[in-house]
């Protein structure tokens, strides 16, 4: 149980002296303590050590489950090592492991930062095929997002219209695609929208839909 206190405490390099002196000690730590020292490497995005860390469990035959495989690509994540955590979510299957919604979520944000909006698409309707969808609002703007900054800003509006729920960021994202394909009258429609809405649109919004006009 010290060891699982360890990463909110003190950190990885802690968590990781803590897990080698119980190996010294002729105790195989458990998946809850590789579990433990892999959310450490998260918070501080030391993906090689998250990576390191998978490789340790198989020499010792400890399977890891969902939540350390996410734990270790939430690492690669976070330190921008995007294809690493691209391949280790790939290997899920492999380990008899079904996608859970941390998992989509983390692959969803990747590909979104890669502007790969058609995979960020396909990810967000599986997320919605298995209800997956708490912060559904995130979701949708992440996804929006990729849309827009690869042009498909028709895209974009339609996923802001088929959005469960709305909030200012919204808003701020499809404004910003209108100002993309130069679509000024929804521009200010939306900035109206958002105003009877009570949400009140940012100053790059305005700067947007002024340069929608042209």
């Amino acid at each position: 149980m010290l060891l699982r206190g360890w990463p909110r405490a003190r950190g990885w390099p802690r968590s990781r002296t803590l897990l080698a002196c119980r190996e010294q000690s002729g105790h195989a730590p458990d998946l809850g303590q590789y579990g433990a020292v892999a959310k450490a490497c998260v918070k501080e995005a030391k993906w090689a050590a998250a990576v390191q860390l998978l490789v340790d469990m198989r020499q010792r035959a400890v399977a890891p489950d969902a939540a350390v495989l996410v734990a270790v690509v939430s690492s690669c994540e976070r330190a921008r090592r995007w294809i690493a955590a691209l391949e280790l979510l790939g290997r899920m299957p492999e380990a008899g492991l079904r996608a859970s919604a941390s998992s989509l979520v983390v692959a969803l944000k990747i590909h979104a930062r890669r502007r790969h909006w058609a995979a960020s698409l396909h990810l967000l309707r599986e997320m919605m095929s298995r209800q997956l969808m708490a912060g559904a609002v995130v979701h949708y703007c992440t996804v929006m997002t990729a849309c827009m900054k690869s042009r498909e800003w028709r895209l974009a509006l339609r996923l802001f219209q088929e959005s469960p729920e709305r909030d200012a960021v919204g808003y701020n994202v499809a404004v910003s695609a209108c100002e993309t394909g130069f679509h000024w009258q929804g521009a200010i429609s939306l900035l109206l929208k958002a105003k009877s809405e009570t949400f009140c649109p940012s100053t790059g919004c305005y700067d947007a839909a002024i340069r929608a006009c042209g």
